[in-house]
């Protein structure tokens, strides 16, 4: 029986060879050899067998045992799993927020458990009134007050996942929802911004001043909305940015209406951006952090940061038989060094930078690129037909990530020298021709 019968291939493009690939460099199973600018869904941190992931000794008693036992973390977690979580707090957490969840799976997963956090906290400060055994009662029914008809703001093109609870703040493709049914959850307009942002400055901060006054009156009409979710650039969106202006303001505007404040850094977060989150470009200022902050891609597992009072009532609301991977948290806490090491952050920033430069010189000369926007190695561009180009510079030997029909996506590990930068270039410009 042939693979396509047997499972749904539609979405492969290659099959990697995972032996032959190395750094930033892939080999499909027919050999052939590609720059991989799109780095497994920007969920590839150092590149492909990067030297000191492949030193881990997999035959260490510890590591053995977790690779041939998947533990239940939640109620059974292997002794050494202290030691790891700490560590994977010590190495990733935001400052200021002092409670995390790992999760199992993606970051669908991490998502729906921070709005069941937002949730949770919401009726505790709302719908205490009534009785536990009345709410108890009532939620088996999923009717009030147990089971609250409360929801999770978001904003039109964000992106937050495939699983029920998000697909209702999913707003990039109705492909995503169509013949699946949602929450009837409140979206707000994020800007819609010009570029280049240094010419467009005045513009752009009418459309943010007018998407924020459209928000308000959104919350003010609406006090059963317990969070609003938003990513620090939407990605699958269209790779849309605001101004660190916007954010600030958004983030103060869920503080006075007391709406859990969740940003979602699946895609930006682990040095995409040049900064190990993408929220830390708003602001030094505590007071501007999430409520709760979720990841997962380069993280190589799921979950979130969060402050400690959105710890919900009950640790099953948000358990699940694994609660992630003991393996996964190791894998991420040895990237975390190798990021530090080798000033992996530092390179997203200056090799981004100059892949910028390069891509705006490049639209200067041809015109066939336009739009050039981007953060550390989080870089995107819009062109005619960007489902074209991309076969093309497939056919050039560079992977590449699309969205929608107008906008390449840039999402290499944060290894990406100059020189590979020089070869993408060379390689766009022969596939723009």
């Amino acid at each position: 029986m042939s693979f396509h019968k047997i499972i749904d291939s539609r979405n492969i493009k290659l099959f990697t060879n995972l032996g032959r690939s190395k750094g930033n460099y892939l080999f499909d199973s027919n050999g052939k050899k590609y720059l991989d600018m799109y780095g497994n869904i920007g969920s590839l941190p150092v590149g492909y067998n990067h030297k000191r992931l492949q030193e881990l000794n997999l035959e260490s008693p510890e590591i053995k045992k977790l690779l041939i036992h998947r533990p239940a973390l939640g109620v059974n977690p292997p002794i050494e799993w202290k030691k790891h979580v700490e560590l994977l707090y010590k190495n990733y957490s935001p400052g200021g927020l002092d409670f995390m969840y790992v999760a199992c799976g993606c970051g669908s997963g991490a998502n729906e458990n921070a709005f069941k956090a937002a949730f949770v906290k919401f009726a505790r400060n709302n719908y205490s009134e009534y009785s536990m055994e009345d709410r108890l009662k009532t939620a088996l029914d999923n009717r009030e007050p147990g089971s609250p008809n409360i929801s999770i703001l978001s904003f039109k093109k964000g992106f937050h996942g495939r699983t029920m609870g998000c697909l209702s703040t999913t707003r990039s493709n109705a492909w995503h929802k169509i013949n699946i049914p949602a929450f009837n959850w409140p979206v707000a307009p994020f800007p819609q911004l010009k570029y280049p942002l240094h010419e467009n400055e005045f513009i752009n901060f009418l459309e943010e001043e007018k998407c924020l006054e459209e928000t308000v009156k959104i919350l003010k009409e609406n006090k059963t909305i317990a969070g609003m979710i938003i990513e620090p650039i939407q990605a699958e969106g269209g790779d849309r940015h605001a101004s660190n202006d916007y954010f600030i303001k958004l983030r103060q505007l869920a503080l006075d209406e007391d709406v859990t404040f969740i940003v979602d850094e699946v895609q930006t977060g682990v040095g995409s951006t040049g900064k190990l989150w993408g929220h830390e470009y708003w602001s030094d200022d505590k007071k501007y952090l999430p409520d709760i902050m979720t990841f997962s891609k380069k993280m190589q597992m799921s979950g979130y940061f969060c402050k400690s009072e959105y710890k919900t009532d009950s640790p099953f609301q948000t358990f699940n038989t694994w609660m992630g991977d003991p393996f996964k948290v190791i894998l991420s806490n040895e990237i975390y060094k190798i990021i530090a090491d080798e000033k992996l952050l530092e390179n997203s920033t200056t090799t981004g930078e100059y892949l910028m430069r390069e891509l705006l010189e490049l639209e200067d000369k041809t015109g066939k690129i336009r739009n050039i926007r981007g953060k550390g190695l989080f870089i995107a561009f819009d062109c005619d037909n960007s489902i074209l180009l991309k076969e093309r510079l497939i056919e050039n030997n560079i992977n590449i990530g699309t969205c929608g029909k107008q906008s390449i996506r840039i999402r290499p590990s944060l290894i990406l020298s100059k020189k590979d930068v020089d070869f993408f270039i060379y390689k766009l410009k022969k596939s723009l021709l």
